[in-house]
């Protein structure tokens, strides 16, 4: 991975980011979301792509600067149209019996699994808490995640969560329908992200940046980013919108 101060800002119109350990530390800082704010006003267009649920997505896109937004891990984007919601969902939601079963195996299985505590606000998914409000490790997440694929369910790994789904949507492939309807080439856009659930971004993204804590995941991330930053979570957001908006003229 290439320092920062690499990466060619000039002809860059879009700023994509994960939030948990990207934007967000364990809050969002008023910095953080200082940085989120110049970054719109120097005219970038900013598209958050998170695991968030559904019902967080839709508070986040009406009321922080943002273009666009595509929620748990790419089941879903939102976006605001003269000042009206526009939702995409990638494919009818799963029934709740197959997830409440794949959440019935996953406990027996792991008898201290948990879910999220924003599971009530999900549409599409299963969230398994392994650092939010707990503290059980990368490697038991990857068990987790491993044993969830087992059961024919897809799953990625957050900085904070288990997200298992049944559906073929992942992060890149909202986000391209996403940046489709803004107007969007990939080409012109850097994308932002800390975990192994940024990892088909890192891949597509030529210009990926992972903020300083990419590096902890080892052998769990799939793909690297190409850039990396010297600071962690908000702080390393904040670095790579300083970076950006020195070179970009609306």
């Amino acid at each position: 991975m290439q320092p920062l101060s690499e990466l060619p800002a000039a002809g860059v119109r879009a700023l994509l980011f994960d939030l948990d350990g990207t934007l967000v530390d364990e809050r969002l800082s008023p910095a953080a979301y200082a940085a989120l704010a110049q970054a719109q006003q120097a005219g970038l267009r900013t598209v958050a792509v998170t695991g968030r649920p559904a019902g967080w997505c839709d508070l986040m896109v009406r009321w922080w600067p943002l273009d666009g937004l595509v929620g748990e891990n790419g089941a879903l984007a939102m976006r605001l149209v003269d000042g009206r919601l526009e939702r995409s969902d990638w494919q009818p939601a799963a029934t709740s019996d197959r997830l409440t079963g794949l959440w019935e195996a996953v406990r027996e299985a792991f008898p201290d699994a948990q879910q999220a505590a924003d599971q009530p606000w999900r549409v599409h998914d299963l969230a398994i808490d392994f650092a939010e409000e707990c503290d059980l490790g990368l490697e038991w997440a990857g068990a987790v995640a491993e044993f969830a694929r087992a059961q024919g369910a897809r799953a990625a790994v957050s900085s904070i969560h288990v997200n298992c789904w049944f559906g073929d949507w992942d992060k890149l492939g909202m986000s391209e329908r996403l940046l489709d309807a803004l107007g969007l080439a990939r080409e012109g856009c850097v994308y932002v992200g800390d975990s192994p659930n940024d990892a088909p971004m890192f891949r597509a993204f030529e210009l990926s940046v992972g903020v300083a804590s990419v590096a902890d995941y080892g052998d769990m991330l799939e793909h690297a980013p190409r850039y990396v930053t010297k600071s962690d979570g908000g702080a390393g957001f904040a670095e790579v919108v300083a970076h950006l908006t020195r070179g970009v003229t609306k």
